[in-house]
């Protein structure tokens, strides 16, 4: 179950990785040079931007949850 729940947030979080790779590579396509391709990725990955903060907080929380799941259960019940 730990290495169950351990592989989860692993293989999440390199999902998570792997489609944040994928847009760069999309605004690099769509981009005439470098330094517009990075304007265009800070500006949509801006964590001042409320909703953009919120979706990725709820993207990346099963990932958390699973790996803190994990050490709480490998670690046992509090005493």
């Amino acid at each position: 179950m730990i290495g169950l729940l351990r592989g989860f947030a692993i293989a999440w979080t390199g999902v998570l990785l792997t489609v944040v790779a994928i847009s760069f590579m999309g605004f690099m396509r769509t981009s005439d040079s470098l330094s517009e391709a990075l304007q265009r990725m800070i500006t949509t990955y801006d964590p001042f931007s409320t909703a953009n903060t919120v979706l990725i907080l709820v993207l990346v929380l099963p990932a958390f949850g699973a790996s803190a799941l994990a050490d709480r259960l490998y670690k046992g019940p509090r005493r």
